[in-house]
């Protein structure tokens, strides 16, 4: 008798999405659950296994009204963002999956927006629950990265105790994908706040690696940390992080193998395939 996900009876509300450990490969965090419109979707992400499917519930009267009211943010450890309806589990688009193989993201915790057909990467916290989602338009359209919630200051993706500073998602999963010592951190945003400087604090280096038409910010940034106290250095590329030239890659992991690890640091959350947190 084969495993069946209705023996889990996971407690999810209308509109949540939970991330845990896949129960058919073990994956560590690589399972995620979620509840649009009374349907429950589930899906793991790592390339052996790739278990998804759907079965479908019941609304309550009360996950009904809250469909219809507006989603508030917050700062409380267990806000829980309420998936917009336009997004999807399913990754079976032909864009989508020629954009997933294009920047080798086949293990990486993604949705596909159905209305905006755009690549969509969500915001995981600490309790592996949603919190944001940054979504890369597929056709070209303008904003070319739009954000679907305002709860997370940075996207995550890595384990390393080098944190290198980038853009964009796709550049901060190249960074931790090119070198084991790294992690990824694409700042949502214009400019460096607190939170972000809290977060890079838990680093034993930072490495801060805009795109080339941004090296006088990449410099700003590294002096805005140095003031902080934090060992931050600005790394001029060749080229965007993400199309990984081999010249940057060089550079990123000379930067790298010279830093020891520390004992401050706090890990980044779940493992090197798929910690997408905040």
């Amino acid at each position: 008798m084969g495993f069946s996900i209705h023996s889990l009876q996971i407690d999810i509300s209308e509109g949540q999405t939970l991330r845990m450990d896949c129960p058919f490969c073990k994956g560590r965090n690589t399972f995620t659950v979620s509840q649009i419109d009374g349907t429950v979707m589930y899906n793991c992400y790592r390339a052996d296994c790739g278990k998804r499917g759907a079965y479908k519930t019941r609304l309550t009267a009360e996950d009904i009204r809250k469909r219809f009211k507006p989603q508030e943010q917050s700062d409380d450890p267990d806000y829980v963002m309420e998936l917009p309806i336009t997004l999807s589990f399913d990754l079976g688009n032909k864009d989508l999956m020629a954009f997933i193989d294009k920047w080798t993201l086949t293990e990486v915790p993604m949705l596909y927006d159905i209305a905006q057909h755009r690549a969509v990467f969500p915001v995981y916290n600490k309790r592996g629950r949603l919190i944001d989602a940054v979504g890369r338009t597929l056709r070209g359209d303008t904003p070319k990265w739009l954000r679907y919630g305002t709860h997370a200051d940075y996207y995550a993706y890595g384990s390393g105790h080098v944190a290198v500073v980038v853009e964009d998602c796709i550049s901060a999963i190249a960074a931790a994908k090119c070198d084991k010592n790294v992690t990824g951190i694409a700042i949502l945003g214009t400019s460096m706040n607190a939170k972000h400087i809290d977060k890079l604090s838990q680093y034993d280096k930072i490495i801060v690696a805009l795109d080339p038409d941004a090296a006088k910010k990449s410099v700003a940034y590294a002096l805005q940390l140095k003031g902080h106290g934090l060992d931050a250095v600005a790394m001029r590329l060749t080229d965007d992080l993400k199309y990984r030239t081999t010249m940057d890659i060089q550079q990123l992991k000379e930067l790298t193998d010279a830093v020891p690890r520390n004992a401050k640091l706090v890990a980044a959350f779940g493992t090197s395939q798929n910690p997408t947190e905040t």
